[in-house]
């Protein structure tokens, strides 16, 4: 019995490990996404001119909804054009980068770009 709740414990520590390593690692990546490109480079580029990058500056709390992390102070972020909401610019460029032909926004799947 002991083993088996022993067992139960690492599988658990060792998820909340990987995640909080996934999480930080996603906050350190260049905000263009690297090789994570899926070849829609051109939808990419119209979305870094419609959606530019700004720094956060505090004010209304939020988080971002791809990463569930809160904003902190000088976070880089991207305001979407077309309906308002908010991400870190890194989660949000993988974001984009990581969907072919139309992307949407993660939250409310609005069309984007």
């Amino acid at each position: 019995m002991i083993v088996a709740i022993a067992a139960v414990v690492g599988i658990v520590l060792i998820s909340i490990i990987s995640y909080v390593v996934v999480s930080l690692r996603s906050h350190t990546d260049d905000a263009g996404g690297g090789s994570e490109t899926s070849g829609n480079e051109e939808v990419t580029q119209g979305f870094d001119r419609e959606n530019p990058m700004t720094v956060f500056r505090g004010g209304a709390n939020g988080e971002c909804s791809i990463c569930l992390d809160e904003f902190e102070e000088e976070d880089q972020v991207r305001k979407l054009s077309g309906c308002g909401h908010q991400f870190h610019a890194a989660c949000v460029d993988r974001w984009v980068a990581s969907r072919s032909r139309q992307p949407s926004c993660p939250t409310c799947r609005g069309q984007i770009v």
